[in-house]
């Protein structure tokens, strides 16, 4: 089976020269935890992940700290706000390099990508780089076993 048989073809996608402030709105109002940068030609240029945009509200000494049991109250953090030219930035100062398979990928294949790079979600292209869907941690897996249980 491969990743194309299972992957979602319906796909929120962002263009890279789009505000920083309309991915933040993408995100938060689909609920997702990747938006796919791409061109005017669907090809893909990135991945913006949900965790790229946390990075721009979490204090930084959250990451260091090894134990944070001992704070009960974060204070004025806990009502950050995002910073007028970094809402107006291009996303694609934030978004990552592409983590892609092609739909003709087998499932084994993306699942090894996905787990090689941690990610749950991964962008599935045609030959010409193209977007054409998105296939999750959740979609590959079930699957999987599926092919397994019906063997």
């Amino acid at each position: 089976m491969q990743v194309g048989d299972v992957m979602k073809r319906r796909v929120i996608t962002i263009e890279g020269g789009a505000p920083v402030r309309q991915a933040v709105r993408s995100v938060t109002e689909n609920k997702i935890g990747l938006l796919p940068v791409v061109d005017q030609d669907g090809q893909l240029l990135g991945n913006l992940w949900l965790r790229d945009l946390l990075r721009l509200v979490m204090p930084s000494f959250i990451g260091i700290l090894e134990d944070v049991d001992f704070v009960r109250d974060f204070g004025a953090t806990e009502r950050p706000i995002l910073d007028e030219e970094v809402l107006e930035s291009p996303v694609e100062t934030l978004m990552e390099p592409p983590v892609v398979v092609e739909e003709d990928a087998g499932l084994m294949r993306a699942l090894a990508v996905m787990r090689q790079h941690r990610v749950t979600d991964l962008p599935i292209v045609d030959r010409s780089n193209r977007l054409v869907g998105l296939a999750s941690w959740v979609d590959v897996c079930t699957a999987l076993l599926r092919a397994a249980s019906h063997a």
